[in-house]
């Protein structure tokens, strides 16, 4: 099969920003939202088949946008800033109007997404966090209700992305783990799965008597894995990179071999 290069989207004039990876795909599929970086940064929409811009939303962000997304039917837009407070802001972005903005948190964001069964609400995700923001739209103003759900309903790793699924949420951290939430009840997330999470996967050994794998990589850990039910039974981490690993001939104790040349044997406990 061949492709080809339709088009290249940049920026419509000139500017002292840089494009940024804030980008969000429009339900229509036709319009693309894209943010920038800089001093005076903006937001565009785009027609993907003629290369236009239809849209552009600015004089709102400073230093640049994190992120975006559309609802679910396409008329507003969410975006994220890439300033101290984080600020998240909802658009009618055929107006070019803001509708409402609000401090998005402490820490930097990487995702937002609109629930797709209650069309005033948003979630957004970053270091340390899952915020639930809730958009009130009365008749002559526009502001947020916002909830974080309970310190232990926080991963402590960096959630890289979130979506919903009906009234619970699926995160992705930076760690290749996806973990489920209950908004609701805003219950202790329940861990999916989850994997290596860091370069590339060197090491491969299967235990000798029972069911069980052992996988390193460059992400500096070894895990012992249940062939039988498809899970992560125990996890090590390492100083150095893990090149290789191999069991015992009875199973009781693991050897690694090391990126910097040096090799460590683990006793396995399984």
């Amino acid at each position: 099969m061949r492709t080809r290069a339709v088009g290249v989207l940049g920026t419509p004039r000139k500017t002292s920003c840089t494009p940024a990876p804030g980008l969000a795909l429009h339900p229509d599929k036709t319009l693309v939202a894209t943010g920038q970086v800089g001093k005076e940064p903006y937001i565009c929409i785009w027609d993907s088949y003629n290369v236009q811009t239809v849209s552009i939303l600015k004089d709102v962000h400073t230093h640049g946008v994190a992120c975006l997304a559309f609802d679910s039917d396409g008329q507003r837009l969410a975006s994220v800033g890439l300033d101290a407070k984080n600020t998240v802001c909802i658009w009618d972005w055929r107006k070019g109007k803001l509708l409402a903005s609000a401090t998005g948190h402490s820490d930097r964001i990487f995702d937002i997404s609109w629930d797709p069964y209650q069309p005033n609400r948003v979630v957004s995700c970053g270091v340390k966090h899952i915020k639930v923001q809730v958009l009130n739209i009365g008749v002559s103003d526009v502001g947020f209700k916002t909830f974080t759900p309970q310190k232990e309903a926080q991963s402590c790793l960096s959630i890289r992305s979130v979506c919903w699924k009906a009234d619970r949420l699926l995160a992705g951290t930076q760690d290749s783990e996806i973990f489920e939430v209950i908004v609701r009840e805003r219950d202790k997330p329940m861990l999916i799965l989850q994997g290596h999470c860091e370069g590339e996967l060197w090491a491969l050994a299967l235990h000798p008597k029972k069911p069980l794998a052992v996988t390193g990589s460059d992400d500096r850990s070894v895990r012992l894995w249940s062939l039988a039910d498809h899970a992560l039974i125990a996890r090590c981490n390492m100083e150095e990179a893990v090149r290789s690993v191999a069991f015992s001939p009875d199973g009781s104790q693991l050897a690694l071999g090391m990126k910097d040349g040096s090799f460590i044997v683990l006793r396995v406990r399984h």
